[in-house]
């Protein structure tokens, strides 16, 4: 029987023989479709970085659409003495509007009694119902202790926006773009949940408890992926915490190493758009890989986070999507992530605008991995 203490300096090895490991070559971040070698930051964002968004939307999410006609904000519910009298909380009734139609959803936020406007940390929810009570200290959004040590604690349960069901997803949000539902590569449940985030940034942003400077994004499991792809999108997310996102999050799809394109599509056929089921068993095919979705954040700060027995999520995959990223970080002059920094288990590499972690135990979001996130953010985001 494997004993994880005896891999702490080499987890990966507890997890699976890299030997085994199918080759394949990546799409080069860096190499444009006109064959031009991108060398400067100019290039990245006026050409690369287009056309790299442009694939992501096209060959898997879907495009997210711009934002309505109208968004109006009302506090409906205000605690001025939460959390022990340590923080307000306030639920935040967002109106969508657009073509007459209107759309509402919720944000509830636990802001720290501050004379400074605070950083905060945006969790992209999908594990309780949308009108579950809050418990400000689970392990998944410990609000109170996000709260002790100086930061801003804010929910979006996704399902609001969309049902987590093939048969249902459409009857939500996407209603008010009904002209865009039907298309192959038309936006799906995934980019309806990313459209919600970047929603709810509109309110953060605008707020004057919030430090719009220092908007942290957290999603775990299929909310990483979220989190991730609304990152790319939304360059007012500082900082996005991708948790156990494995397949189309940040593992490496080419690897095949737990869920590959195929299992996840006929797993959960409504998160991603159509086209991206011609990738099943054709990774090789696929123009893009998640290093370059990493990369799309960029200079912006990444962390990613892994579990030992959360093989399905295949954390080496998701460890090297890091690596590979970093070539762009370095056009902004960040080193990124190298692959001689040390990976320990239960331990934090920490390179520059990227991390990584990977801890003992299955899949889900700890307090071992909120620590690693508010570690990143002090880093990164320079907040003392």
């Amino acid at each position: 029987m494997k004993n994880p203490e005896y891999y702490c300096r080499n987890p990966f090895e507890y997890i699976i023989d890299e030997n085994k490991v199918r080759s394949y070559d990546l799409p080069d971040v860096l190499l444009a479709k006109d064959g031009q070698f991108i060398t400067a930051k100019e290039q990245w964002e006026n050409q690369r970085r287009k056309e790299l968004l442009a694939d992501f939307a096209y060959h898997i999410y879907g495009e997210i659409p711009p934002a309505p006609d109208t968004i109006n904000f009302q506090t409906v519910h205000q605690d001025d003495h939460a959390l022990n009298d340590t923080a307000c909380l306030r639920k935040i009734e967002i109106t969508l509007t657009r073509n007459q139609k209107q759309f509402v959803f919720h944000l509830q936020l636990f802001t720290p009694k501050s004379d400074q406007p605070s950083p905060v940390f945006l969790l992209a929810n999908n594990r309780k119902p949308a009108d579950a009570a809050i418990d400000p200290d689970q392990s998944f959004w410990p609000a109170r202790s996000l709260v002790l040590q100086g930061f801003a604690a804010a929910i979006l349960n996704n399902t609001q926006l969309a049902e987590d069901c093939d048969e249902t997803f459409r009857d939500g949000m996407m209603q008010l773009y009904p002209e865009l539902t039907d298309k192959p590569h038309a936006w799906r449940a995934i980019s309806t949940w990313a459209y919600g985030v970047i929603r709810c940034v509109d309110f953060l942003a605008q707020d004057q408890s919030i430090d719009a400077t220092r908007i942290s994004v957290v999603g775990h499991s299929r909310g990483g992926k979220i989190a991730l792809w609304a990152a790319a999108n939304d360059t007012r997310i500082a900082m996005a915490c991708v948790n156990e996102s494995g397949s189309t999050g940040t593992a490496i799809a080419r690897r095949k190493v737990g869920e590959t394109i195929k299992a996840i599509n006929d797993q959960f056929p409504y998160w991603f758009n159509d086209i991206y089921k011609q990738y099943n068993d054709r990774e090789d095919d696929l123009p893009v890989d998640q290093h370059m979705l990493v990369a799309l954040v960029a200079p912006r700060a990444v962390c990613v986070g892994s579990a030992l027995e959360d093989t399905w999520a295949d954390p080496r995959g998701e460890y090297l999507s890091t690596i590979h990223a970093s070539a762009v970080y370095q056009l902004y002059g960040y080193s990124g992530m190298s692959d001689q920094l040390p990976v320990t288990l239960d331990g934090q590499t920490l390179g520059e605008q990227l991390s990584y972690h990977i801890r003992k135990g299955v899949h889900g979001l700890t307090e071992q991995d909120w620590q690693c996130y508010i570690k990143a953010a002090r880093t990164f985001l320079q907040i003392d």
